[in-house]
């Protein structure tokens, strides 16, 4: 509601025009920062009608090259997304953000190599880029250089105290090496800053759920979806405690979701397919398990094995 309210103002203040008054003209910033609203909410075509008006009147604006950039990388077009961004840093070789965006498209393109570059350029022309930091540490997290991961989360909330996204990925790394209390700080102060992220939801009900609180865990887990339905790891997750809970239907309800989310999850498959097995439905369980054993899950493939000796001694 809110965001139609803005673009309703938005519309009206552009379609104000008196025979006094000459219509408002937005600034290069106040175009940009429109841009950043559209693009927070994911109104992506406002975002880009925002980040493309200064180019009306300078069309060497580099700053709007590279946020047409970030547009381009949300909607999956990689291609034009690194062609604005070479524009932008050809018009202006020292725009830490053109090097940023571009690091962000050759990440999500699992480029790693290429986006560490990218992310080394823009800090060392920004050495206090908080958002820079944050994403140089995912990629050495993918690089599994988790030193470094940690001290570039580090580093992003040392300049950006408020980088919700940077408590959230430090909260992760906690996570992995099992500091329950530091990660569950992390993800209290990410969710404090941006109560909206179903990502930090899911990763503190898994520490929860860790923790034997599985109570709070369920919580989370609701919470995240209803905040985004789309995220399969959270269905399955929930699952798991519906599982411990003895509710063979309402896992199988969420192991559906799970997998209709993401057909290649062999985890999901293998404890639908388990479950299926435990409530007589024998052949939609059978026909899970091997899509689970077909995709590489070893104890789909066991239990297979199992069943089909056992059919053969009969």
């Amino acid at each position: 509601m809110k965001h139609n309210t803005f673009l309703l103002l938005i519309t009206f203040l552009l379609s104000c025009n008196s025979q006094d008054e000459k219509p408002h003209q937005f600034t290069k910033a106040e175009a940009l920062n429109l841009g950043d609203i559209s693009f927070k909410s994911k109104d992506y075509d406002s975002a880009l009608y925002y980040y493309s008006m200064p180019l009306k009147e300078d069309s060497n604006y580099a700053e709007s090259y590279a946020k047409i950039a970030r547009v381009n990388s949300m909607l999956k077009d990689s291609f034009s997304g690194i062609m604005n961004c070479n524009k932008a840093l050809l018009i202006n070789p020292k725009l830490a953000m053109g090097y940023h965006y571009r690091g962000l498209i050759y990440y999500d393109g699992h480029n790693y190599k290429k986006a560490l570059i990218n992310y080394d350029q823009a800090i060392s022309l920004n050495s206090s880029y908080a958002d820079a930091y944050n994403n140089r540490g995912l990629v050495y997290k993918e690089m599994k250089d988790y030193t470094r991961a940690m001290k570039d989360f580090n580093a992003a909330i040392k300049f950006d105290p408020n980088h919700s996204s940077a408590y959230c990925n430090r909260g992760i790394e906690y996570k992995r090496v099992k500091k329950f209390i530091e990660s569950l700080k992390d993800f209290d102060k990410s969710i404090e800053i941006d109560p909206t992220d179903a990502t930090c939801y899911c990763n503190r009900g898994n520490v929860y759920h860790k923790m034997g609180k599985t109570a709070e865990a369920l919580q989370d887990y609701n919470r995240a979806i209803e905040l985004d339905n789309q995220l399969g790891d959270v269905y399955y997750n929930r699952s798991l405690i519906k599982i411990q809970a003895d509710d063979k239907s309402g896992a199988v309800e969420d192991l559906d979701k799970a997998i209709k989310l993401n057909s290649k999850d062999d985890f999901a498959l293998f404890n639908r397919g388990v479950l299926k097995l435990k409530i007589d439905k024998i052949s939609e369980g059978y026909d899970d398990l091997k899509l689970a054993a077909q995709i590489g899950n070893i104890e789909a493939k066991k239990v297979i094995e199992e069943m089909n000796s056992i059919n053969q001694q009969q």
